[in-house]
């Protein structure tokens, strides 16, 4: 691995420091514990914070088998905290992902019905958009559907056009990390928290780790723990609570399939399929979707399997068949010709409730983010942004509403100043563009590294090297890399339009409504 090069970005990386307190300990590295990481970090006024991922790297759990697609939520629960955050984070996603520098292409989403009985739940699906905030959410005849796109089944009988956003789901937590570390966060792998104790009278929490491959014990210090611990949320919940523990994580998989499109059935500017397909979703499952990567695959996914296991899922042979179904009857003209490019699998944190299971308990400073079951990503920055408030209450006495602690308190040795909160957040750095990654990889000559598995895909971000954990991720940029067609072309940019054209796209896809 090339030496890596300290910036104000990457000094807390790899940093767990056992000789001091922490002001907070988030556990859990994927897309939500890193977006509070950030929010913390960049909203408050000099918060000293560490993040423990219990595996090698970041991103390694549900945040590294996900979608990628920024969903409204118009199918989550009334009332729900998941749809607080949810629109929240609409308000928020535009600028921030602007001022990271992340590639996003927001051509909506087609939420269509292929029997009539679904068709009768579109005019419901609408209603629910529009209560939910969502107004240029709009019904559409079998006709505006096949003009929008002109490649799906002849059998649709009707669709809901939504404002969705197809992400890298790779970069975004990435740049949520080095956002926060860039502000003082330090940010450890391969520490798995197994146990801890809180001081009432120091008001510190002890907490036990295992670190690296041989597991060697370690202890860290923290005054305010959050728990977004993934589908370990209930075991390290059991740290705080004990036998309390009011919710029971239930990993349900979600397995996908990705495909290659043949060069010759697109043309530039002008992909095989636009918005991403969606199903009429059920109160269990938002159902299998059928989309279009910002690198040009087409992936089709997830199922939702209720399973024991919490870790290593694996992607089971027979649904191959069944997703290549789903995207036939989708997407007929593809028959025959889609090339299976790479399957995948990812364990998403259910519980036996249908809302998010957020809390705080400030007679112990520890804080609960679990049951993020299937919208982390899409809610990640309306959830951190609550978090912060529960946290600022919890230091400050107050009930969390977000102004600024105050300068005493009897929080034992915690300094309430370091948690007040900035009129305007802190800058960032913005991400190298997608086609700069494909050039670094290029350049290094070769579409592994050398260090782990020969499938394993390395980049460098400010000076550290990542492993990329996500599969749409890898295959996109291994093809960009490897081959000269239009994977290629979309991902080096030549759609870094992404950024600049999308805007235009979109409102190329509204013309045609």
């Amino acid at each position: 691995t090339p030496a890596q090069h300290p910036t104000a970005a990457t000094m807390g990386w790899g940093v767990a420091r056992e000789d001091d307190i922490y002001d907070v300990v988030v556990v859990g590295g994927g897309v939500v514990g890193l977006s509070i990481a950030r929010e913390l970090c960049t909203q408050l006024h000099s918060v000293r914070l560490l993040v423990i991922e219990r595996e090698p790297d970041l991103a390694s759990g549900a945040s590294g088998a996900n979608s990628g697609i920024l969903c409204t939520g118009y199918d989550t629960p009334k009332g729900s905290l998941e749809r607080q955050c949810l629109r929240e984070a609409c308000g928020t996603f535009q600028r921030t992902f602007d001022d990271l520098g992340l590639p996003q292409d927001p051509v909506g989403a087609l939420v269509c019905a292929f029997t009539e009985a679904e068709a009768k739940e579109l005019p419901h699906i609408v209603e629910e958009n529009h209560a939910n905030g969502d107004l240029s959410a709009r019904l559409l005849t079998p006709a505006q559907v096949r003009a929008c796109e002109p490649n799906v089944s002849r059998e649709v009988r009707g669709a809901v056009w939504c404002p969705e956003v197809v992400l890298d789901p790779f970069l975004v937590p990435l740049a949520f990390a080095h956002h926060a570390m860039k502000h003082g966060a330090d940010v450890a792998c391969g520490r798995e928290l197994i146990g801890g104790s809180f001081d009432r009278v120091e008001s510190v929490w002890t907490l036990d780790v295992r670190t690296g491959r041989n597991g060697v014990p370690a202890k860290l210090r923290g005054r305010v723990v959050i728990n977004c611990a993934g589908v370990w949320g209930d075991v390290v919940e059991r740290i705080a609570r004990r036998e309390d523990v009011p919710f029971t994580i239930r990993p349900r998989k979600g397995q996908y399939c990705v495909f290659e499109v043949p060069p010759a059935m697109q043309a530039p500017g002008r992909p095989f399929l636009g918005c991403p397909i969606q199903p009429v979703p059920t109160p269990r499952t938002k159902g299998v979707y059928v989309f279009r990567s910002l690198y040009g695959h087409i992936v089709v996914g997830p199922t939702a399997e209720d399973v024991p296991e919490r870790t290593n899922p694996v992607f089971e042979a027979a649904v191959v068949r069944r997703l290549t179904e789903r995207l036939h009857e989708a997407l007929p003209g593809l028959r025959g010709r889609a090339e299976l490019v790479g399957t995948y699998a990812g364990l998403r944190p259910a519980t036996e409730h249908r809302d998010y299971q957020v809390s705080g308990d400030a007679s112990q400073r520890w804080v609960t983010v679990a049951g993020i079951r299937s919208t982390g990503l899409s809610s990640s920055l309306g959830l951190s942004a609550h978090v912060r408030r529960l946290v600022v209450g919890m230091v400050s006495g107050g009930s969390g509403g977000g102004g600024r602690a105050r300068e005493a308190s009897s929080s034992g040795h915690l300094c309430p100043r370091r948690f007040a909160v900035l009129e305007c957040r802190k800058p960032c750095e913005r991400l190298p563009p997608l086609r700069e990654l494909v050039a670094q990889l290029k350049a290094d000559g070769r579409s592994s590294s050398d260090v782990g598995h020969a499938d394993d895909l390395w980049i460098c971000l400010f000076g550290v090297r990542h492993r990329v954990t996500h599969p749409i991720t890898r295959l996109g940029l291994r093809a960009a890399v490897s081959s000269g067609g239009v994977v290629a072309a979309a991902a080096a940019g030549i759609a870094p339009a992404l950024n600049a054209g999308n805007a235009r796209d979109a409102q190329a896809v509204r013309s045609k409504l």
